[in-house]
């Protein structure tokens, strides 16, 4: 019976978006982001530049919310982050 259960806990892990395959909030590393840019609508956004642990994928996008910013960069550090959209992600 506990293995059922821990299935289902990890089957739950696995549904969220917002957590890793680890049962972790998912982060992002700011020295794993490129130079932050504006879309049309005016908002910031950086690329992920590398594939990570935590789910995220070369290419996705991080919207830098409240993150202190360095030079035009995310300034580095890690970053709990919440999935907005496919492959759209903001720092919480």
């Amino acid at each position: 019976m506990a293995l059922r259960k821990n299935n289902q806990k990890d089957y739950e892990n696995f549904a969220n978006p917002n957590i890793d395959v680890l049962g972790e909030p998912k982060t992002v590393m700011g020295e794993n982001t490129d130079k932050v840019k504006i879309d049309k609508k005016g908002n910031p956004f950086a690329l992920v530049m590398e594939s990570v642990e935590s789910g995220l994928s070369k290419g996705d996008t991080i919207r830098p919310g409240s993150a202190p910013m360095i030079d035009g960069y995310i300034m580095g550090g890690d970053y709990k982050i919440s999935k907005k959209g496919p492959k759209n992600y903001k720092i919480d």
